[in-house]
């Protein structure tokens, strides 16, 4: 039953290895990146999208590549905090 799953999966998602996927939406130097901005420039383009998401401490779920703001923020603090 498992391998069924897979390669039906695998025939459904068959367009992600066509294309484009782009990591934390489509941005640049003045567009940051998992914006909705970022998000939205990727989806008019049809492109796909990956990104990655966190829990904070009152578990909400959030867009960020990086476990902590230091680096897009400039904040020295994890997401998990």
């Amino acid at each position: 039953m498992r391998k069924k799953h897979i390669r039906e999966f695998n025939e459904q998602a068959s367009w992600l290895k066509k294309g484009i996927v782009y990591h934390r939406g489509k941005h640049d130097n003045v567009i940051k990146e998992n914006s909705l901005t970022a998000i939205k420039r990727a989806v008019d383009d049809n492109l796909a999208i990956e990104c990655d998401v966190r829990l904070t401490k009152d578990e909400k779920v959030v867009v960020s590549h990086d476990d902590s703001l230091k680096r897009v923020f400039g904040v020295d603090k994890l997401i998990s905090e």
